[in-house]
């Protein structure tokens, strides 16, 4: 939140009208910016497919930071466009994965809660962001771009200690029945047979129950 949500939608602006000299080119540096956000379901169905949501938010972070730096160095306004479309691939990653951690790690009933907690605190990150921008608008408007890659950076190391996460169909087939049930909301909706009592009679209802999840 911090640097993508307030540094950024500050400092590029100002920079990409300094260097290139036109609200149209600002505008198609933040239209690229915006467009790499599209390719947000990606990032969710690889990390789902693959269990791989831990290892990518960091690659995420990483090359969010990485653009972020470049951004503080290019001078040409083709290459302002790609790292701009970049940085937003990365960014949505960021956000979409963040948020994929308490859907795949939480039941249902805490999603809504734990949810709003995230927005609130990306909320405000934003608001330091922007307080920050403020104070670094005065110096070099490239170099506020590597302090916002560098606070990107920080997030790494924290991002490296996220749970891993299994795809939710071996999630649910490895867990108890009734927590299986739990976590997808499914108490009423999905309701095991009462003569299934062996463990046969489990393991065929929790098939059921996960052919059905859909998460």
């Amino acid at each position: 939140g911090v640097s993508i949500g307030g540094i950024m939608p500050i400092i590029v602006p100002l920079l990409a009208f300094k260097r290139f000299g036109g609200v149209g080119q600002v505008g198609l540096v933040m239209a690229a910016f915006n467009l790499g956000w599209l390719l947000a379901p990606v990032w969710g169905h690889i990390a789902d497919r693959y269990s791989l949501h831990r290892e990518l938010l960091v690659m995420s972070l990483l090359f969010t930071a990485a653009t972020l730096a470049a951004l503080g160095r290019a001078v040409n306004f083709e290459a302002w466009l790609g790292l701009n479309l970049a940085g937003g691939i990365g960014a949505s990653g960021a956000i979409t994965l963040s948020t994929l951690f308490i859907v795949e790690n939480h039941p249902r009933p805490e999603w809504s809660e734990r949810i709003g907690r995230l927005q609130m605190f990306n909320g405000g990150g934003q608001v330091v962001g922007m307080l920050l921008a403020a104070l670094l608008s005065s110096m070099s408007l490239g170099g506020a771009l590597l302090v916002a890659a560098g606070i990107t950076l920080l997030a790494v190391f924290p991002g490296r200690l996220a749970p891993k996460i299994m795809n939710a169909k071996r999630r649910l087939e490895s867990l108890p029945i009734k927590t299986a049930m739990r976590i997808t909301g499914g108490q009423q909706r999905y309701r095991p047979n009462p003569k299934l009592s062996s463990m046969k009679g489990e393991k065929e209802t929790k098939m059921k129950l996960t052919s059905k999840f859909q998460w």
